[in-house]
């Protein structure tokens, strides 16, 4: 590239935030006249914030749930637009943690912004699956989460990381699946601060997944 390093940069960040803005319009407006999917009717029927954990083919899926309770009380079911704003936000944000991964590990900034573009769409055939799109979000916290993992288990560290990965557990199960791999890479590169992050939020997964079931 015959680009200065710092106008690259801003090249690859205007590139992946036209492909945000993009994308989210796209969303919107593919929405308009569209009704809820049978998945959907599953969060929309919940009794309240009581049952936001109530699995759903086994799985936690607390993102979608909260979203669906949270717009279904401010709106009842009558203001459609709201309900896609979770998949309208949810791939640009996996593309975002993914440009903050690369960038982390000095990825150069036209390759990584020119990939995280193409994170960004890579949810695009599921525009109506509101309620699978607590998997994106779970992905993306989960990605950071790991950025977390080999600093030293200072309390700042520690409360960041189990944020992260607690979030992520209980948006979608692909956070436990990814704690799962973080704490046997934990124990094998003796990453303290990943692997006491990621055992707590499988503990507390497996504890809602008691208490719901």
């Amino acid at each position: 590239l015959w680009l200065s390093r710092d106008l690259e940069w801003w090249v690859a960040v205007g590139i992946l935030i036209a492909a945000i803005v993009i994308r989210i319009i796209v969303v919107m407006s593919m929405s308009r006249g569209w009704f809820f999917t049978h998945d959907d009717w599953h969060y929309l029927t919940r009794d309240g914030w009581g049952n936001v954990f109530d699995s759903r083919n086994g799985n936690i899926t607390g993102m979608a749930s909260a979203h669906f309770l949270a717009v279904r009380d401010l709106a009842g079911l009558d203001y459609w637009p709201l309900y896609p704003l979770l998949v309208a936000f949810a791939w640009p944000l996996v593309g975002l943690a993914a440009w903050y991964v690369w960038r982390r590990h000095d990825v150069r900034p036209a390759i990584a912004g020119a990939a995280a573009a193409l994170v960004v769409w890579m949810g695009s055939a599921s525009f109506m699956q509101v309620g699978h799109s607590g998997a994106a979000y779970s992905l993306a916290a989960a990605l950071v989460a790991i950025q977390w993992d080999r600093r030293p288990p200072e309390p700042r560290n520690l409360a960041i990381a189990i944020a992260l990965s607690v979030f992520a557990a209980v948006a979608s199960t692909i956070g436990v699946i990814v704690a799962c791999a973080r704490v046997v890479a934990g124990i094998a590169f003796r990453a303290w601060t990943g692997l006491i992050a990621a055992s707590i939020s499988i503990a507390v997964f497996l504890g809602l997944r008691v208490i719901v079931e």
